[in-house]
């Protein structure tokens, strides 16, 4: 192998053993703090040195612009309005400008990125977590500040991502999690009789224990999507509320129904004869409201409304299902950990685990694995049909 060093620091041309010529140079440290070298594969000497060339250039343009002050407060504004997919949700954007404004800005806000050290990140987290937030909330806001970062240094702002560097944030010894045991199947009939067949609350409870919806699918659902001849519907609209500024300077809550948040979160689920009848019932308590409301009723095809026909808050839902929770003499759990009761229920009443992860919408089997493994003590065909036996 033949090799050209330009000059120190400015990269080398070399042809390789297959006869290749390659113009390579260090371009500095990615987001993830490991050395980035750029190679090209280059047609002859000449054009390697004219590309060796321009790479030098592009490092030195970003260096040079890695190299003018700017504040952590000016890197997290460009992340929050160029930085993030045209793809997320508004409510994950304002989780990310929340963690930012309560636990990142006061420490961070005025300070030059490139004065940031890892240990500056360590003692910050420290602080943290002597203010007792959850270990959850600190890795977020840990996330978000790495985030900032990673975009700063792939747009040339800063040469180095200090987060990267620092120490990862583990769950203290003895810390309570926000997740709850599931409930066992009797638990789980106890709630659903707690919350009667005159309320819409036993269809919302039933989907989310039988078939394992997430609140913003279950609210979300549309008579459009189901079939109750065939015994089926589609998983393809969440109802989540969203945080709005209003112009006199207060905020206040709007309802925005969107698609679900990843590709596996679309499916078609098969019905029991059970749920479908619990779905009859709902579709008469609407008529009865329907008729009630006359030409107020707001038609909006949901399957769960108001007494207008309008959507259902998941904030209040979530209120109203705790109350049925007390009533009922049950432990509280969050609505999530009812999602979590159907996949308990399903694996141990022997479905196949990749059953439960497509029913679920999981992303992957790895995910249902490392939530509901311990569960799993058997083996059958079909998640919905192992649940309905059950029930």
């Amino acid at each position: 192998m033949s090799a050209v060093t330009v000059s120190k620091g400015n990269g080398t041309v070399f042809k390789d053993g297959r006869g290749k010529w390659i113009a390579a140079v260090d371009m500095g440290m990615t987001a993830e703090g490991k050395r980035d070298r750029k190679r090209r594969v280059c047609r002859s000497e000449r054009e390697a040195k004219t590309i060796l060339r321009q790479l030098c250039a592009d490092r030195d343009s970003m260096k040079a612009k890695a190299e003018q002050p700017a504040t952590v407060g000016a890197l997290a504004a460009s992340w929050l309005e160029y930085g993030l997919k045209d793809s997320i949700r508004d409510s994950t954007k304002q989780s990310y400008t929340y963690h930012w404004r309560s636990h990142i800005e006061a420490t961070f806000g005025e300070k030059l990125a490139s004065e940031v050290k890892p240990q500056d990140v360590n003692e910050w987290v420290s602080v943290l977590r002597l203010r007792n937030l959850s270990t959850s909330t600190v890795k977020a806001a840990r996330q978000v500040l790495g985030a900032i970062f990673r975009h700063a240094l792939a747009e040339g702002t800063v040469q180095s991502n200090p987060v990267a560097r620092s120490r990862t944030v583990g769950k203290r010894e003895g810390e309570v999690t926000q997740v709850k045991e599931p409930y066992t199947l009797p638990e789980a009939r106890q709630l659903v009789a707690a919350a009667g067949i005159d309320s819409y609350l036993e269809g919302v409870l039933i989907l989310a224990v039988h078939l394992g919806l997430r609140r913003g699918e279950t609210l979300g659902l549309r008579w459009s999507a189901i079939d109750l001849r065939s015994g089926s519907l589609r998983v393809e609209a969440s109802l989540s509320e969203k945080r709005i500024e209003k112009a006199n300077g207060t905020s206040g809550v709007s309802l925005q129904l969107t698609s679900p948040k990843t590709e596996s979160s679309l499916r078609r689920l098969q019905l029991s004869d059970f749920v479908v009848e619990t779905l009859r019932r709902q579709q008469h308590r609407q008529a009865i409201q329907r008729m009630e409301a006359g030409e107020h009723w707001d038609e909006t095809d949901l399957v769960f409304t108001n007494s207008y026909g309008g959507p259902l808050y998941p904030s209040t839902v979530g209120k109203q299902i705790k109350r049925v929770e007390r009533q009922a003499g049950l432990r509280e759990i969050r609505f999530h950990d009812l999602r979590h009761t159907a996949a308990r229920i399903m694996l141990e009443g022997g479905a196949r685990i990749e059953h439960v992860s497509k029913a679920f919408g999981h992303s992957s089997i790895a995910v249902t694995m490392d939530v509901y493994a311990k569960h799993a003590t058997s083996l059958a065909d079909g998640a919905t049909s192992a649940l309905s036996a059950a029930w």
